[in-house]
């Protein structure tokens, strides 16, 4: 039972690694094309695939995609690959208590390094910004009183001390007393806010992983309701079709993903093993996925 188990695994690597070889590609022409890594390549022709990074569903939908490239029995290789009979590791689509405490504990210790180290630099720069606060307000306090008004002149004593009929001649040809013109308004207005991130999803609003640089995207979409939905990664479409209620499917990017769903409160999405839930509500939504976040197009 042991050695026709490894035979069989063998042969899955073994038919990839002879058919690109027969097509005269090497690791980096498929990674071209199809944005997967070289060294998940790699490990799939040499049948590594126990243990595999995020699971076995994920080691799936990499052969399925490597298969179709290839022009292999995608279906066949596929059948093969389910005898194998590997341990069906379940990929978590959120982050259990550990690894959200694990990831408040890292962020602490990160700030509490950087504050022990910068920590007189941003003293410093503190006070010389309240300083600059203070000496603006300063100088806006002496520009506003030096341009209120002088009092007017007093006509009213004038006119009681002139004669009535001097009065009454003053009176003709006086203009109307002008208001006395009050110190520019200074209208209160709020600080600025911060300008709210256009992202739907993002690691700053901690409801996105953190992905390396190195680290391919690994989408997961499972469909709760008959779903229309293209698929564009880096540029290149790879479905548009619909997607049954119930099924799941998988597509690997190194730079992004631009997603639109005919109903998109009818899927359900997850990247790198990390929950997005569902995209919205609506006829139609189109979002875009980078290593930056989630937001709508």
């Amino acid at each position: 039972m042991g050695s026709s188990f490894v035979n069989a695994e063998e042969m899955i690597g073994e038919k990839l690694r002879r058919e690109r070889e027969r097509r005269s590609l090497t690791l980096e022409d498929v990674h071209h094309r199809l944005h997967i890594h070289t060294d998940i390549l790699e490990r799939m022709e040499r049948s590594k695939f126990q243990s595999w990074p995020g699971g076995i569903i994920y080691a799936k939908a990499f052969l399925r995609q490597y298969c179709n490239f290839l022009g292999l029995n995608t279906a066949e290789i596929l059948s093969e690959f389910e005898m194998l009979d590997l341990p069906q590791d379940q990929v978590k689509l959120t982050l259990d208590e550990k690894a959200q405490e694990a990831d408040r504990r890292k962020r602490f210790s990160e700030w509490w390094n950087f504050m022990t180290r910068h920590g007189k630099a941003i003293t410093i720069a503190a006070g010389i910004i309240v300083g600059f606060l203070l000496l603006i307000a300063f100088v806006g306090s002496i520009t506003s009183k030096s341009e209120k008004p002088s009092s007017p002149p007093k006509t009213q004593e004038a006119r009681r001390e002139a004669t009535p009929e001097v009065r009454r001649n003053v009176v003709r040809q006086e203009t109307p007393a002008q208001k006395p013109r009050s110190a520019p308004r200074q209208e209160s207005r709020a600080p600025e806010s911060t300008m709210s991130s256009d992202f739907l999803n993002s690691p700053d609003q901690k409801n996105f992983p953190t992905i390396k640089p190195d680290d391919p995207m690994m989408l997961e979409v499972r469909a709760t309701t008959d779903v229309w939905m293209r698929v564009v990664s880096d540029g290149k479409l790879l479905f548009e079709s619909i997607l049954k209620q119930g099924e799941k499917e998988h597509w690997v990017s190194d730079r992004f993903l631009e997603l639109k769903f005919g109903r998109p409160e009818g899927v359900e999405l997850g990247i790198n093993g990390y929950s997005l839930g569902k995209p919205g509500k609506g006829k139609v939504k189109e979002v875009r996925i980078t290593r930056e976040g989630m937001k709508s197009l």
